[in-house]
């Protein structure tokens, strides 16, 4: 497959000019660890949203079980790994006040969950069975007991850099689809979540999901000295996608989040100590203009391949800036 496979010749001026006027605010780690339900006295209702969440987070296992069925020589075990230990571990409140963040501690691994992906015709209803099972025996610590396992969010270079390039462009496409679902379960009823979902869906979806990195090094990069793996765009500008008033006038699309992906999704190994702390200096971490990298003088050693992949659109965001 060949380079032009990444195409910018048709912009997504929607998702550009978001980029340009998004500035991104960290949300506060006490309306993230605060439950939707708290205010709520109706005990009922209490049990009705937590079903809700469950019925959602199995329809969204299901999900990626039909699309690990598909392709499951494309990724491996990495998908499976991510579905128990990013989307199960990780899913918002569903075990009515606990602290969703306190879930993310054992070596356990998750029984049944794992082996259904191995196995055919099975339901979302399969998946709400399991994780009310597993939810049942360890009562409400039962996130305790699920695995961490390290995944791979790396696409490893072939010799063939264009093959490369198409896998890692297929991997955001699935990425793109799993997004789109999960903004549908959001906007759906927002009440239904909180803040806490709008982190999840950066930190643990965008930031986690496998096999779609593609590493480039900046020139003061040093192996045998501390690095940043460091995020061209912050997550935080997929997070607030979700719910930008402009960008939300209509709902997004699909293609919107795939396009999302191509544009601003890149990743660089930066040095800390000159590249890091400039960024860090000019409070560039969490939100940043497009051309931050400019201005902070971080060059990318790949250039060959970064201007391969980026310029054209670069220059166009760019004039579209000026």
């Amino acid at each position: 497959m060949a380079l032009e496979l990444i195409n910018f010749s048709t912009l997504n001026h929607k998702i550009i000019d978001y980029r340009l006027r998004w500035k991104s605010d960290r949300l506060k780690n006490g309306a993230l660890n605060k439950s939707p339900d708290i205010s709520i006295k109706d005990p009922l209702k209490k049990e009705q949203n937590i079903l809700a969440r469950k019925l959602d987070l199995s329809n969204a296992v299901y999900q990626l079980y039909s699309l690990n069925n598909q392709h499951a020589v494309f990724y491996g075990t990495s998908l499976v790994k991510f579905a128990c230990n990013q989307l199960i571990k990780s899913w918002p409140w569903i075990d009515g006040n606990t602290d969703v963040n306190g879930s993310f501690i054992s070596k356990h691994k998750i029984e049944h969950l794992e082996d259904l992906f191995g196995k055919p015709d099975i339901l979302a209803e399969d998946f709400y069975y399991h994780i009310n099972q597993f939810q049942e025996k360890y009562g409400e610590l039962w996130r305790k007991h699920i695995s961490r396992k390290k995944i791979n969010r790396k696409f490893e270079k072939i010799k063939d850099i264009n093959i490369t390039i198409a896998n890692i462009f297929f991997s955001k496409g699935h990425l793109a689809q799993f997004l789109f679902s999960l903004y549908n379960i959001y906007k759906k009823d927002p009440g239904l979540y909180g803040q806490i979902f709008k982190a999840y869906f950066g930190n643990w979806i965008v930031r986690e999901w496998p096999k779609k990195d593609l590493p480039f090094t900046s020139l003061k990069y040093n192996k045998s000295e501390k690095s940043i793996y460091e995020h061209y765009t912050p997550i935080s500008f997929f997070r607030d996608m979700l719910d930008d008033e402009i960008l939300n006038k209509n709902f997004l699309s699909e293609k919107d989040f795939h396009d999302a992906l191509l544009y601003f999704y890149r990743v660089i190994y930066i040095h800390k100590e000159t590249e890091d702390d400039e960024l860090n200096k000019r409070k560039f971490k969490t939100s940043r203009p497009v051309n931050a990298y400019q201005i902070c003088d971080i060059k990318i050693s790949e250039s060959d391949l970064w201007n391969k992949l980026y310029s054209e659109f670069d220059n166009k965001i760019f004039s579209s800036k000026n």
